[in-house]
């Protein structure tokens, strides 16, 4: 739990976001904390940017936010993928505009362990799909993404980031393709970080400079690419904190925000969303067995607070779901 405190009934807002961001971590198929280190990387580098608090405030909570779409296309990325949408998870390392290394993706993990010609069928639909398949799916994750900001009530410029996740610095990103400085500096900032935090994990200092340098001018902004390869050692060694989570609550730019009462239950049903995305035939479901469940309590005579705590927990009890393929 954070150190800042303010009640017991109330709960800071990046902690909500973090806990929501170890189950995105289970819905893309990586390491727990792999979103929150990415967060930490990324605050970290717009403080040795010199960005303004307030961008480095939508930095924070779109890093934490940027997958939280993945549950809205689990279904249709089981199909693209022959049986298991988080083998997409290596392609969080690879540059997918690189032909080679798109193809050996798909070659690799598409249909992986199916017979020989159950896995040539499914490899001939992932090609016919091809890139307009990618474009609908972080379009989709895109409009949940901004959905779930504007419910919590997170500002303009964290939503106009969430639209921006999947473009890129040379114009061949998604859906807009927006160019250069046309992405916001924040999202510039995090797209360097997130891939920066994983290489780091995977080989060291070494393997994620190498990665950021052969990147610069086609993912991530060269400026920044050089600013970050200047400080890489010290801003990638500060990742490896005895507590990653206190870490990143931590570093919370500015003041911290808070939420309570119903803003607590207007967050749990996100978060039981989210769970209920992962299949076409869970869709409200979470909600029901919340409202069920503090029927039941109703019913029993229970007191208020453990009827309320009973709906929340109904709201939340599928969230480990979104980790099954």
């Amino acid at each position: 739990m954070s150190n800042k405190h303010q009640s017991d009934t109330s709960l800071l807002m990046a902690e909500l976001l973090a806990s929501l961001s170890l189950a995105i971590d289970l819905g893309v198929g990586q390491p727990m904390e792999w979103v929150i280190r990415s967060c930490l990387l990324a605050v970290r580098l717009g403080g040795s940017l010199g960005l303004s608090e307030r961008d480095c405030q939508d930095t924070y909570y779109i890093s934490l936010l940027r997958h939280v779409g993945c549950t809205a296309t689990a279904a249709g990325d089981a199909v693209f993928m022959g049986g298991d949408e988080l083998t997409v998870a290596e392609g969080m390392t690879l540059d997918m505009h690189d032909m080679a290394q798109a193809m050996g993706f798909l070659f690799r993990n598409v249909a992986k362990g199916k017979p020989f010609f159950e896995r040539a069928r499914a490899i001939t639909r992932a090609l016919a799909a091809g890139p307009a398949y990618m474009n609908a799916n972080h379009t989709a994750h895109c409009e949940v993404a901004v959905r779930v900001a504007e419910t919590l009530g997170l500002g303009q410029g964290i939503q106009r980031g969430l639209w921006q996740v999947y473009e890129r610095w040379d114009g061949k990103g998604t859906p807009k393709q927006l160019k250069g400085e046309e992405l916001a500096l924040p999202v510039r900032v995090i797209h360097l970080a997130q891939d920066a935090a994983t290489f780091y994990t995977l080989g060291g200092v070494e393997a994620a400079v190498a990665m950021v340098r052969a990147r610069s001018g086609r993912q991530f902004d060269p400026a920044i690419v050089e600013a970050f390869c200047r400080v890489a050692p010290d801003l990638l060694a500060s990742l490896a904190a005895e507590s990653t989570w206190q870490a990143m609550l931590d570093a919370e730019p500015g003041l911290p925000t808070w939420i309570s009462g119903a803003q607590i239950d207007t967050a749990a049903e996100v978060m039981a969303d989210f769970a209920d995305l992962k299949s076409p035939f869970t869709i409200g479901h979470s909600r029901g067995v919340a409202a069920l469940a503090s029927a039941a309590a109703q019913q029993c005579g229970l007191p208020s607070a453990d009827v309320v705590a009973l709906r929340r927990a109904g709201l939340l009890h599928d969230l480990g779901r979104v980790g099954v393929s």
